[in-house]
């Protein structure tokens, strides 16, 4: 029996349009599997995935089966379909041909196990990604020429508004801009909060964005967009980098048609921060890590809990499965087990450390960049680190290659992959320290900080003051659960800008 899998993967609405849209690439498979004589076909197809990772649903369904040895035969439309990088290209062929099976490009042939084909294939993934820089350059600049134009080069979804992408003109839906109209008038004239907004909006029945219902988290992120007074951001978040916020002077703003006034917008933007203040003035336990704490087996962010029948005893707290659906890619590694540490074991040990690091005239001066080294040496440092993160990511990914090429085995590429992600791990903190003492060091308010922060330590502060403090100079707080009984393990990540 022939069982042949046939993948195929689109990024863009572009390549639909230029004939390798799914259906183009999965009939094209069909017919040759049944050419070929395949008795079962198993389409595998990724749709707006992108070439240059391996987390794809259906590669990673695919690569189990093949794994499993289910399959004998893989088709695919083109090599760039795969990977449109070097590595990962290498690393999908050596696992499609060691388990014994046929790998055919509908573009290019079959591909073996020998040196001219492996070098073929090697020349063909590194065009391929040669290809994609290309691409995304000249995309990227298209983008920005015509956000300069005045003209949207992306999909704009925001509600209250309609987008024509063929023209780039985006006008104002006054169906659904009446009701934007109306929460920023509540928010700003009654003062009332985000929670009761979306309450009010359900019982009147607007419609929801996604047609989800209102949530408190949907009216705030509503409430505090800019483009609804009329300036709108393209190129706001890096999607290279885990969709981060870029810094703002490289936000490139667009002209939109202006649904509510730029004093109705500011006024909601004091109520929204108003209400933030007042209900953490409501807190009966002030929480001093609130939201700088994230668990160090999955990355989230901890939160604070308050059992009824013990409120002596108010904890911080991961759910990992929280807000993410069975099945789901984003879900957590099985590190994290729900981590749970109590604040009176957590908080007076952070405090302790952030009140040494600052008690001293000499070390209150450091943190800000006032004394120490000079801001050039520190330039010049943090370049230093970066050229050496720099060198951490093109090792990993020789090792990677040698690995494809099988000329180390998998134990020795794991040992030296762990090494290297040691190392880089300590390069990054450090490039983070160096990068807020630079930081600190361009700013010309040193002095004033600095006898801020004394008087403040030399006073008594409340819980709500001493996080403020910690704010300006800590970033996040890492944190592990202690062995038996040992006390939770932290990494404190400073601040890196202002």
């Amino acid at each position: 029996m022939l069982s042949a899998a046939i993948y195929a993967r689109v990024s863009t609405d572009e390549q639909a349009e230029r004939g390798y849209s799914l259906s183009a690439q999965i009939e094209h498979g069909r017919r040759r599997a049944e050419e070929l004589g395949a008795d079962e076909i198993v389409v595998y197809a990724d749709p707006a995935e992108s070439s240059m990772t391996l987390d794809r649903p259906a590669l990673t369904a695919m690569r189990l089966a093949i794994e499993r040895r289910r399959h004998q035969l893989v088709i695919v439309w083109d090599q760039d379909r795969l990977s449109r990088d070097a590595v990962g290209a290498l690393l999908l062929r050596e696992e499609i041909l060691a388990a014994g099976c046929q790998l055919l490009f509908l573009q290019g042939g079959a591909t073996t196990h020998s040196p001219d084909d492996l070098l073929l294939y090697g020349i063909k993934a590194l065009m391929a990604q040669s290809e994609r820089i290309k691409i995304r350059a000249r995309t990227m600049m298209g983008r920005r020429r015509k956000a300069e134009m005045g003209v949207m080069p992306v999909k704009f979804r925001l509600y209250g508004y309609v987008h024509d992408t063929r023209s780039g003109r985006v006008d104002i839906d006054e169906e659904r801009a009446a009701w934007v109209r109306r929460l920023f008038a509540w928010c700003a004239t009654e003062r009332i909060s985000a929670w009761a907004i979306a309450r009010r909006l359900s019982g009147l029945g607007a419609p929801s964005p996604r047609g989800k219902g209102w949530y408190k988290e949907t009216v705030a992120r509503l409430l505090r967009n800019e483009a609804y007074c009329g300036t709108a951001y393209v190129n706001k978040f890096d999607a290279r980098n885990g969709y981060r916020l870029r810094p703002r002077e490289e936000w490139i703003p667009i002209a939109v048609p202006a649904v509510v006034s730029r004093e109705l917008w500011e006024a909601a933007q004091a109520t929204l921060g108003e209400n933030r203040r007042r209900t953490q003035r409501r807190q009966t336990h002030a929480a001093l890590l609130r939201g700088l704490l994230r668990c160090g087996g999955c990355g989230k962010g901890m939160r604070t809990f308050i059992s009824p029948g013990s409120r002596h005893r108010p904890r911080y707290y991961c759910n990992p499965l929280a807000r993410v659906r069975p099945g789901d890619p984003r879900a957590p590694s099985t590190a994290c087990r729900g981590l749970s540490v109590r604040l009176a074991a957590i908080d007076p040990v952070v405090w302790s450390w952030a009140a040494g690091f600052l008690a001293e005239a000499r070390r209150v001066r450091a943190s800000w960049g006032v004394e120490g080294a000079e801001a050039g040496d520190l330039d010049g440092e943090a370049r230093s680190l970066e050229a050496a993160v720099a060198r951490c990511a093109r090792t990993r990914q020789g090792i990677l290659g040698f690995y494809a090429a099988g000329l180390v085995t998998r134990e020795e590429a794991d040992g030296q992959l762990e090494k290297v992600r040691r190392d880089e791990a300590a390069l990054r903190r450090r490039l983070d320290d160096v990068r807020a003492l630079l930081a600190a060091a361009l700013r010309g308010d040193e002095d004033e900080r600095v006898a801020a922060v004394r008087a403040a330590l030399d006073g008594g502060l409340s819980t709500v003051q001493r996080g403020g403090i910690l704010r300006e100079i800590v970033d996040h707080i890492d944190v592990w659960a202690g062995q038996g009984a040992a006390p939770p393990r932290l990494t404190i990540h400073l601040r890196v800008g202002p």
